[in-house]
């Protein structure tokens, strides 16, 4: 899986906080919605300077279909907005916007009415929690410049009077393209780097507790191997004091004595996140051959564990079904938690969707397979 930088620059807000994804599905719906009821209240009310009615028609069609898209990519669960998505919810935008240019090409006197420079700022705007700022600032300037060149063409074509420069005819239709998503990218700016400081405060502080936790499962440790010495080795070593002398059934003791320490500290050296996971949550032993989950990050692995305390916690859920397995996968792998549970997919489906959304908003290839009652969690991590 691709990683992200971690610069404030280069990363989107929705990646440093995936939850914003979630509370953010509001605003863009609410958002696309005015946008699409000022499309077709400018375009009513600028019937008068259409030439081509269908031209029209289609142009609200398309700025709809560019704001259906970007509801759709940005809906709370989705993967995250790539910049190929982000590019194709511009061009509907654009595309959107010189079909309606087109249709009042030769008698539209009054510019500054015009709702296609609105529609594009509007659509890069509300992908200012899902695209990194300086995207929105590249793709945001370069929509207004073609938004300008096109009132120009216009301008020059209609031979129209404007009563106006050329120039300041541009400016009026380029800066309601530029301005909002300028607007957006320094407020991601500002909360990416505000982000940016409590992850730092929160890393040393969760450094130093990963410290004093690490010294206490260190004498945890350390005090079950002394037990597991207690149990097997020192009644073995007091009985041969208390003889001063060595049987021959005592080699053989010996061995099993060796035996069992031996597999005991091996077993605990094995031990992976998965293995204290399933351990946690009372399942089944871990199919983890060659260890390859180790490389899944910590972020997602504390998704996982919420998972599995989910599953567990299922009213209907059958005691000691949890299970996990990691499987080759093209040139990654596949880590596949299941359970049974006796409960409704629904019920399923809307508790597991906060930790899904926060795995699929830092990139992460999940999914939720529901067979009654059966139920199983896929992270798939590297190739396809």
């Amino acid at each position: 899986m691709t990683r992200r930088s971690s610069s404030p620059s280069s990363g989107a807000e929705g990646l440093w906080d995936p939850l914003s994804r979630m509370d953010g599905g509001s605003f863009v719906v609410t958002g696309a919605v005015w946008a699409f009821g000022f499309v077709v209240v400018m375009t009513f009310a600028g019937a008068r300077q259409i030439d081509v009615p269908l031209l029209a028609a289609v142009a609200v069609v398309t700025g709809g279909a560019a704001l259906g898209v970007l509801v759709h990519a940005t809906r709370p669960g989705a993967p995250v907005v790539t910049t190929g998505r982000h590019l194709v919810i511009v061009a509907l935008a654009l595309a959107a916007a010189a079909l309606a240019a087109a249709a009042g090409w030769s008698c539209n006197s009054s510019l500054r009415d015009d709702w296609g420079p609105v529609l594009v700022g509007v659509v890069t705007m509300l992908l200012a929690m899902h695209r990194p700022p300086r995207e929105l600032v590249v793709v945001g300037v370069g929509a207004g410049l073609l938004i300008g060149a096109v009132t120009v063409g216009q301008v020059l074509a209609s031979g129209a009077d404007h009563r106006q420069p050329l120039v300041a005819l541009a400016l009026q239709t380029l800066v309601p393209a530029i301005a909002p998503p300028l607007g957006g990218a320094a407020f991601g700016s500002s909360l990416i780097a505000a982000l940016a400081r409590w992850r730092a405060r929160s890393s040393s502080e969760h450094r130093a507790e990963v410290a004093g936790l690490d010294a206490g499962i260190a004498r945890s440790v350390q005090q079950g191997h002394v037990s597991l010495l207690n149990a097997a080795a020192v009644p073995f070593l007091s009985g041969l004091l208390e003889r001063e002398e060595v049987r021959p059934q005592d080699r053989a003791e010996a061995d099993r004595v060796a035996a069992s320490v031996r597999r005991h500290l091996l077993h605990d050296a094995d031990r992976t996140w998965l293995d204290v996971l399933l351990a946690e949550n009372g399942g089944a032993p871990l199919d983890d051959p060659g260890r390859p989950a180790a490389a899944v990050p910590e972020e997602e692995r504390a998704v996982l564990r919420a998972l599995m305390r989910l599953l567990v916690e299922q009213p209907e859920y059958e005691a000691g079904s949890l299970a996990a397995t990691v499987v080759p996968r093209g040139e990654g792998f596949a880590v596949r938690v299941t359970a049974t549970a006796h409960t409704s997919e629904q019920r399923i489906q809307h508790a597991a969707a906060p930790y899904l959304a926060a795995l699929r908003s830092r990139g992460a290839d999940v999914h939720l397979d529901l067979d009654a009652p059966r139920v199983a969690v896929q992270l798939n991590h590297g190739g396809g």
